[in-house]
């Protein structure tokens, strides 16, 4: 009888553990949101849940606020409502990760410029200037704040659906220009290279976004012209440009 509860007892022991350790790892990846995005991005970076099976690699993210560079009026660059990852388990102990899909959904981003860059050109310069750390890092020279990453990644496809950006401009008096970006796909990221750093996926990705923000405005500039606002479709002209 005794030695069936301490049996008893060892199960639920080991049951508790179990739930611990699987909790842990959603905790792990928010943390990692908001301790390395901060790093990568230039800005704070607030994530609302996690949830990841560590039985099969997949799992989402939900509610991931992006705050703005210093310096411009909105509260946030960008809102992300869900992000869905399937990884390959047995990466995650080795230095490179195989990331199966990463999919992007329900994102808001705002586009905003006054008399210098953008508010995304600084994200991504911050990005740029974080990547060139760690690989003087991997050189033997190490930036102060840039360590060498531990992991690299190889992304078979991302997927970014769903998104609403809103272009701001002084000229434009605080309306803006909101319009739904078309899908934006990215595959094999990393693959050439035997992996990429979360900073450099993080570039790639910013790049895709600009540049389909950069290609719906070129179709919104007649609309304005129609409206007789001059003054925004030389701030829109503007925007592309730089």
């Amino acid at each position: 009888m005794k030695k069936g509860r301490i049996a008893l007892v060892l199960f639920v022991v080991l049951l508790a553990a179990g739930y611990a350790a699987y909790r842990s790892i959603d905790l792990l990846v928010v943390y990692a949101f908001e301790h390395y995005g901060p790093q990568i991005l230039g800005v704070p970076v607030k994530v609302h849940g996690a949830h990841i099976s560590v039985f099969d690699g997949t799992g989402r993210v939900e509610g991931v606020d992006i705050g703005n560079a210093a310096g411009y009026a909105a509260a946030q660059a960008a809102r992300v409502g869900e992000i869905r990852v399937a990884l390959e388990p047995l990466t995650l102990r080795g230095p490179v990760v195989r990331v199966r899909e990463l999919a992007v959904a329900n994102a808001s981003i705002t586009y905003e410029r006054g008399d210098g860059p953008a508010n995304l050109d600084v994200i991504r310069r911050h990005i740029r200037a974080y990547v060139d750390g760690q690989q003087a890092a991997a050189g033997g020279a190490p930036r102060e704040g840039s360590p060498q990453p531990r992991h690299r990644y190889i992304l078979d496809r991302i997927t970014i659906r769903g998104v609403e950006v809103t272009v701001t401009h002084p000229a434009l008096h605080g309306q803006g220009i909101t319009f739904e970006l078309p899908e934006v796909e990215l595959t094999d990221v990393g693959k050439s290279r035997g992996g990429a750093t979360a900073g450099e996926v993080a570039d790639a990705v910013t790049g895709a976004l600009e540049q389909k923000i950069a290609q719906r405005l070129l179709t919104r500039l007649d609309l304005l012209r129609q409206g007789g606002v001059q003054g925004a479709i030389d701030a829109l002209r503007g925007l592309i440009r730089k």
